[in-house]
């Protein structure tokens, strides 16, 4: 009852981030002030159905400004999305991964398909997602310096399979004029999409325990958070039930603790 009351929360987050469903008959995405928001999840702000923004785009876009921003003597820092992943971090931490994220949710859909499962579960690994959160979205956007003074989206535009699957495929079937925009890069991200669908479907939520930039900020509101998952010993009779059913394969003697939790 517990898992599926959790697979509805997760079901009805997605469908209100994604609601603004005429734009795929007027084939335009939505720019309205709801995009001044960012969804608790990771989301593409450029997909067609979209009514808030990236948590992790509007940080790196952040970034890759602030020299401009600061050339220009608008000193924008967007503190209203750190205040919200804050705030939400603050309230639940990784909860926020497990109940409203629509690219998790996802995950745990396509991992429903019937094939030979495997459970990957790589001591070190998880701390691969602190890496990607520090380079492509921290350091390389105020680095990588266009002509005009704009850092890149680095993750965005080189490694997000979430912004590929919502935006990357479906843009250029709504608006066929972007089709002769096609690079290189691209393709490049295809595969790597291609990649994650894979691994979606024969081992639980590998993108969240070992690639997520921000579930590597949330897991960090895990000790803090004002709702956290709690094994009480004393009642505890060690069926592993719980280990059995936790989408992130964390040991018993590890939940609670364990950052991807």
């Amino acid at each position: 009852m517990f898992k599926l009351r959790r697979y509805w929360i997760a079901f009805l987050s997605t469908i209100i981030t994604n609601s603004y469903l005429i734009s795929f008959f007027i084939k335009k995405i939505y720019t309205g002030r709801f995009k001044y928001f960012c969804s608790p999840g990771l989301n593409c702000y450029s997909c067609p159905a979209s009514i808030f923004a990236c948590p992790i785009g509007a940080i790196q876009y952040i970034i890759a400004s602030l020299r401009t921003n600061l050339n220009t003597g608008k000193y924008i820092l967007g503190l209203y999305t750190i205040g919200i992943i804050g705030f939400i971090g603050t309230i639940g931490g990784r909860i926020v991964c497990g109940w409203v994220c629509p690219f998790g949710f996802f995950q745990e859909l396509m991992f429903k398909i019937p094939t030979k499962k495997f459970r990957l579960n790589f001591k070190y690994l998880k701390y691969l997602k602190f890496l990607v959160l520090i380079v492509l979205v921290l350091i390389l956007p105020g680095i990588i310096i266009d002509k005009f003074g704009y850092g890149e989206t680095t993750f965005c535009k080189y490694f997000c399979p979430a912004g590929t699957l919502e935006a990357g495929l479906t843009l250029p079937l709504l608006m066929p004029s972007l089709k002769s925009l096609i690079s290189l890069n691209y393709y490049w991200k295809v595969s790597i999409l291609i990649s994650f669908l894979i691994l979606f479907i024969i081992t639980k939520r590998p993108f969240c325990r070992y690639f997520c930039p921000l579930g590597a900020i949330y897991s960090l509101f895990n000790k803090i958070a004002f709702f956290q998952i709690v094994r009480d010993e004393n009642k505890c009779v060690r069926c592993l039930k719980c280990v059995k059913n936790c989408p992130m394969n964390i040991k018993l003697d590890n939940i609670g603790d364990d950052i991807n939790c």
